[in-house]
């Protein structure tokens, strides 16, 4: 029954992200995800994310990115800093590539959350790594430093999840990192020159900043 009771629990998360398409704007949450089809608005420096529950805004243009999240009555809920942005991606569109167009992440996630990296231990795969492949569900990309990083890739009710290894020049395992999908980089640069979220589902991940700042 216990079994039951949470798979079914889950299976309720999963349906109030598809049908009301964005995570809601609460107190305490370090990552926002932004559905294809969310509306976007320029203002200087300030990048505007129009969401049901609200408005998130990104400040800055290159670097260090803030965060500020109102409600739909223009209160500020929260503000954030260090925000990067980053869209799920399918391991299946690099079927066709042999190096990667695009930078890389390997973003872990907690349920159907996006979780900081730990400290030191970030894997980024960079634009113009060569991309080896093996059974499937397996890819290794080497590094223009010698440096190798692996990813067997899983299904589970998430989406293509997997876990990931980065090699040093010698091959030697400095460490590994599991339950994470790849996703790509977004400059925020490139979001400017859109109306709209048009490609894939987009994360907005964020450090919260002490109350009062």
């Amino acid at each position: 029954m216990k079994k039951l009771l949470k798979q079914l629990s889950l299976l309720v998360m999963v349906l109030a992200v598809l049908f009301t398409g964005a995570w809601a704007l609460k107190m305490g949450e370090n990552a926002v995800q932004l559905p294809i089809g969310t509306k976007i608005e320029k203002a200087g420096e300030v990048t505007k994310f129009l969401l049901k529950d609200g408005v998130l805004e990104l400040i800055g243009l290159t670097g260090e990115l803030g965060v500020r999240a109102y409600n739909r009555e223009g209160k500020l809920l929260y503000s954030g800093k260090q925000a990067r942005l980053f869209a799920v991606f399918s391991v299946e569109k690099l079927r066709n590539q042999d190096t990667m167009a695009d930078d890389l992440l390997f973003v872990q996630f907690k349920g159907l959350s996006p979780q900081p990296d730990p400290p030191g231990k970030s894997i980024i795969i960079p634009r113009g790594a060569k991309i080896e492949r093996g059974k499937p569900g397996f890819l290794r990309f080497m590094l223009a430093d010698g440096r190798m990083v692996e990813f067997k890739s899983t299904k589970s009710r998430a989406g293509i999840m997997g876990d990931c290894g980065i090699y040093n020049q010698a091959g030697k395992l400095l460490y590994t990192r599991n339950r994470g999908q790849l996703c790509r980089a977004v400059s925020i640069q490139n979001l400017r020159g859109k109306v709209s979220i048009d490609d894939d589902v987009t994360w907005v991940l964020f450090g919260i900043e002490p109350v009062g700042r």
